[in-house]
């Protein structure tokens, strides 16, 4: 049985190897555009957001006070009395300007005497303006400070470098499992269809069922070659896509993704080796019912949406801890692997997470083998 085990394997390895366009398809090419379109994005965002650090806000003020003149000179704010209102509006809504405010013409005498009457102050930006938005930021922020050396009542985090005790950005964090639930059923459907449905399709699986060797051998063979290109495939599409968050999130990747050891790497490898088997199994098992290859994407592409949907669920906060939890294909994957992630995992949970995986991949093989014996499923018999 291992000889034919192996017979497969190499078979179907040599197949996938001289095919050229599929490794580039399978495994470089949605690594790459992974790659680019979280580094585009992440680009696009900061030209959106960044601000030259030399640039001068373009600041109309009505009623300007005395008080607030060293506030504008600290914000490099070139301050243009106004009048007219309305026309100062218009021009921060055509960009022409970055930032209107409108004091009451009694603010400087209304501060220095205490009264129940507090002064309001109007601002107005233009939130499609990364500058209108950043000059809007900055004198919030500064008037909040002057509001707070009028009248100091008390201090917050006095000294306090850095209040944020949290470990990263956990809704980023939560989003990966569902990336890589994903990237596993997407590269395996773009192997497993044309390994066993597109076989049929062509007849070449009449040939080998005919010949004395054991359908679980060759259901075998067919799992363990799959799972290899699948592997590499998850694990192309996995580091293009943390490259491409990493630039996304540049201006605050110290703290969005954090640094891992060792250790939660191989348990992360064991998780996503486990995942492959799983399900690998489970899109041969689907095109293995299938008449053609089209028939096996479309089933194996409403089985990945459903999988994206399961593997969401850490991300929801739903109550998923617990052995009963972790057996559950793909759902089990997702919350260990989001537990590695928030490196809130123990041992035994990775565990059973990879032997529930590995349990239900035998158990599938089996189902498989069965298939293959069946005239009426690999034949379309009726």
């Amino acid at each position: 049985m291992l000889k034919t085990v192996w017979l497969i394997f190499k078979k179907e390895c040599s197949r996938f190897m001289k095919d050229r366009r599929m490794i580039f398809m399978v495994i470089l090419l949605p690594a790459l555009l992974m790659y680019g379109m979280y580094s585009l994005m992440g680009t696009s965002m900061t030209n959106l957001t960044t601000v030259a650090e030399d640039y001068s806000f373009n600041c109309y003020v009505r009623n300007a006070p005395t008080a607030y003149a060293p506030i504008f000179d600290a914000l490099h704010f070139e301050v243009v009395n106004i009048e007219d209102v309305e026309g100062a509006k218009d021009s921060i809504t055509e960009k022409e300007a970055d930032l209107l405010v409108i004091f009451p013409a009694d603010f400087d005498s209304t501060i220095l005497t205490p009264s129940d009457a507090v002064p309001n102050i109007q601002v107005y930006y233009n939130f499609d303006s990364a500058t209108s938005c950043t000059a809007y930021e900055l004198f919030m922020t500064a008037t909040d400070e002057f509001e707070t050396s009028m009248v100091n009542i008390l201090d917050v985090n006095r000294d306090v470098e850095d209040p944020d005790l949290s470990k990263g950005s956990s809704f980023l964090l939560s989003m990966i499992p569902m990336f890589i639930v994903m990237l596993l059923f997407s590269s395996c459907a773009s192997l497993a269809p044309e390994s066993i449905a597109g076989e049929k399709e062509r007849g070449t699986f009449a040939t080998l069922l005919v010949t004395p060797v054991s359908r679980t051998a060759i259901a075998i063979g067919k799992i363990i070659s799959l799972s290899l290109f699948a592997t590499l495939a998850g694990l192309s599409n996995f580091a293009g896509m943390m490259l491409g968050l990493r630039n996304m999130f540049a201006s605050e990747a110290e703290t969005a993704i954090p640094t891992y050891s060792l250790t939660e790497y191989v348990w992360l490898l064991l998780v996503i080796l486990s995942a492959v088997l799983m399900t690998i199994s489970i899109v041969s098992v689907l095109s293995a019912f299938a008449k053609s290859v089209k028939e096996a994407t479309s089933t194996v592409a409403m089985i990945t949406a459903a999988a994206a949907v399961g593997s969401m669920v850490p991300q929801f906060g739903i109550a998923s801890s617990g052995f009963g939890w972790r057996c559950i294909p793909v759902l089990g994957t997702a919350i260990s692997l989001n537990d590695i992630f928030m490196m809130e995992y123990s041992v035994s949970d990775i565990a059973v997470t990879c032997i529930s995986n590995v349990v239900v991949m035998l158990i599938l093989v089996v189902t498989l083998s069965k298939m293959l014996g069946s005239e009426k499923i690999m034949f379309n018999k009726s």
